[in-house]
């Protein structure tokens, strides 16, 4: 009978703490509305924050067909979508202007990954120092910049082989860690067209 009763407190006791775990970590992650008006585009980038994601409900529905204007970011970073080798340039659905701000209808939020070492990167000031230089890899979430509701996702894109290096560090030597590459515009541009033009 003894076994019985501290089987019962052993099962109210994992129920109390995963409730309690649930109950304090559960929505964390999930995005709420903003209570700011939208200034600039780079505001969007509250939809990237990983420890309180924010939707903007005065951001254009995203709703069929295209084109879909679309602000990407990687970590706290606007990124440029520059045209593939040989066009002027991208369609302006990827780099939309100020004066488009309410317009935007999706928020692509790049996490970046080590990939191979392709390099070094060298600073000259306050002191020489000099970091190791990997290959970007990917993973990206694209929501709906209205209602924070993921679109779709996709991992393992691949940066540019080049490019990276800050113009200046503020790395002490004892940081280990290095630099990432660019994300490859056409890599991006391949992965969400379908969702974006």
């Amino acid at each position: 009978m003894r076994n019985v009763g501290c089987l019962v407190m052993i099962v109210i006791m994992g129920v109390v703490v995963w409730g309690g775990w649930n109950l304090f970590f559960s929505g964390k992650d999930d995005p709420e509305a903003s209570d700011k008006p939208l200034k600039s585009n780079y505001d969007y980038v509250e939809l990237c924050d990983p420890r309180g994601p924010k939707y903007f409900p005065e951001a254009a529905a995203y709703t069929e067909p295209g084109p879909h204007l679309i602000e990407v970011f990687s970590g706290r970073n606007s990124v440029r979508v520059d045209p593939p080798d040989g066009a002027d340039r991208y369609p302006a659905v990827w780099n939309p202007r100020s004066e488009q701000l309410n317009d935007i209808q999706l928020v692509a939020c790049l996490d970046v990954e080590e990939g191979e070492r392709v390099g070094e990167c060298t600073f000259t000031s306050p002191k020489t120092e000099t970091f190791p230089l990997y290959r970007g890899i990917y993973n990206v979430t694209l929501y709906e910049a209205k209602t924070g509701k993921t679109v779709t996702t996709a991992s393992d894109l691949k940066g540019k082989t080049e490019g990276g290096c800050p113009s200046m560090s503020f790395r002490r030597s004892t940081d280990n860690s290095g630099f990432t590459t660019p994300i490859d515009p056409a890599e991006l541009r391949r992965t969400l067209a379908q969702h974006v033009e």
